[in-house]
């Protein structure tokens, strides 16, 4: 069966002219095996959005660049596939790996959601108010979910002030979005919460504190809603107007913004065109004659550009296949830069599945059993169950 489903997948990846992947590695927990993920990831020619395990071999040895470098490469020439093909490699932001793919010369960018999670961590540890005020909700989060006797007090409150029956969430500290959502349960509750310490012995947050969890769970949640979005492994959308609205940016800075994006998109026109030429120098579609010249793919991005934005809802693949008549020369560039993911979820989720295979009860399974089952789980759905 894993024979069958590899040679399924060869003869995809043959069609694929442009991929981009998502890597990581994973080390058991119940032994010594590590494996290192490469997930592909393309656009069909009727832009449908396709990915598919390629590889989720044995990593032996210290993580360090070189090993990483030969492991990819490595990779990348079992299934034939040129570095010229690849658009970009998405990895977390860790310095072995950064270095490693830098070595292979193969371009890489850092999972978006990584780097939400670094950058809103710091901006949160620096607030010695806020942190206070976390701790406080910890507090309140550890009361009710060590204690079943408080957990039955809260819900007759709960039921008394006709708040929904919900478990308030304990936080990681690791992870913002966790306590996100533990303020959202404890500032939902919050009056059960009040009376509850009038007639109980638990940590309860002062006057100011309920108004900066308040402020703290209107700043995160538009990013909750962009992880969500990219957990999903959604479309990014093609306009953040809605993440000023909820963030309330100052006119002036707006104005700025605007001046800057200007001047990046004065940028990326130069960008696009170098990009278009070598797409025709490589299809050998420029004549004597001048068809398909730069003046007409300037032409082409002028009209894309004055294009009213697509509502937040809209799928670029969706758009790009009912547009793709009216844009043909960028809809080329469509379909090699849309086929990377926003984030490593695809490598991470893998690796959830591998979790579940090794066990205390199963810890020596060898890691080439552990790839096959993985390979064939993961790209049976990409075949239709076909093989």
């Amino acid at each position: 069966m894993y024979d069958r489903v590899k040679t399924r997948m060869k003869e995809e990846i043959t069609r694929v002219k442009h991929i981009a992947f998502t890597t990581d590695i994973w080390s058991s927990t119940v032994g010594s095996n590590s494996l290192v993920s490469l997930t592909g990831h393309w656009i069909g020619l009727n832009f449908e959005r396709k990915h598919g395990l390629l590889n989720a071999a044995s990593f032996v040895g210290r993580h360090t660049a070189d090993a990483i470098k030969g492991s990819i490469e490595g990779m990348l020439a079992t299934w034939k596939i040129g570095k010229d093909q690849v658009v970009t490699i998405l990895r977390d932001n860790a310095a072995n790996f950064i270095a490693g793919l830098t070595q292979t010369g193969i371009d890489h960018q850092s999972c978006l959601i990584h780097t939400l999670q670094l950058v809103i961590n710091d901006a949160i540890k620096v607030q010695r108010s806020v942190n206070d005020m976390l701790t406080v909700a910890r507090g309140i989060a550890g009361h009710f979910n060590h204690s079943r006797l408080a957990h039955h007090r809260l819900s007759a409150l709960k039921t008394k002030h006709n708040i929904p029956s919900h478990h308030i969430l304990p936080d990681v500290l690791t992870r913002w979005n966790s306590s996100f959502y533990m303020l959202e349960r404890i500032l939902e509750q919050k009056n059960a919460l009040v009376e509850y310490a009038s007639l109980y012995d638990m940590p309860v947050m002062t006057a100011n504190q309920w108004n900066l969890a308040s402020k703290l769970v209107s700043t995160l949640r538009p990013f909750e809603e962009l992880t969500r979005l990219f957990l999903g492994q959604g479309n990014t959308p093609k306009s953040y107007d809605w993440l000023e609205d909820e963030m309330a940016i100052d006119p002036p800075a707006v104005v700025s913004a605007a001046q800057q994006q200007e001047g990046d998109a004065a940028q990326s026109e130069g960008l696009f065109c170098e990009e278009y030429a070598q797409f025709v120098m490589e299809k050998g579609a420029r004549s004597a004659c001048g068809v398909d010249s730069g003046v007409d793919f300037k032409l082409e991005m002028n009209m894309y550009i004055s294009e009213p934005l697509p509502g937040r809802g809209c799928n670029p693949l969706d758009w790009w296949k009912l547009n793709y008549h009216r844009f043909p020369r960028l809809g080329k560039l469509a379909l090699k830069y849309l086929c990377a993911p926003p984030s490593t979820v695809p490598s991470e989720r893998l690796f959830s599945e591998a979790g579940g295979l090794y066990d205390e009860k199963r810890n020596r399974l060898r890691p080439e059993k552990a790839e096959m089952v993985l390979m064939c789980r993961g790209n049976l759905p990409l075949l239709d169950f076909k093989y």
